[in-house]
C-alpha cells in the first residue's frame, strides 16, 4: 500500500482528464511506501472504457529511486569534469 493522499488533486485531474480522452504525460512523483521511506515512481495512466465510454483510469507505476539517483550522480560528475577541464584549460 502506498501513501499518496499528497497527490490527491492531482490524480483528481489526472483521473477527470484521461476519462475526458486527454492524454497523459508520464509522472514521476514522490510518494511514501508502505515502509514509510519516500520512493520516486514513474506513472502512467491509460482510460479503460466500457461500451464506448471512459469509465475509470488504470495506472501502472515504477520504482524509479535508483534511477534517479544515479542520474543525480552523473550529472554531478559531469558538472565536476567540466569544472576540471575549465581549469585545466585556462
Amino acid at each position: 500500500m502506498l501513501n499518496i493522499e499528497h497527490l490527491q488533486v492531482e490524480l483528481d485531474e489526472i483521473f477527470e482528464d484521461t476519462t475526458n480522452g486527454k492524454r497523459q504525460p508520464a509522472k514521476d512523483p514522490q510518494i511514501k511506501s508502505r515502509t514509510g521511506s519516500a520512493i520516486i515512481v514513474s506513472a502512467i495512466f491509460s482510460p479503460i472504457f466500457l461500451d464506448g465510454k471512459a469509465q475509470g483510469v488504470a495506472a501502472v507505476m515504477r520504482d524509479i529511486s535508483v534511477q534517479k539517483e544515479i542520474e543525480s550522480k552523473i550529472l554531478d560528475m559531469n558538472a565536476t569534469l567540466e569544472s576540471q577541464v575549465r581549469e585545466r584549460t585556462y
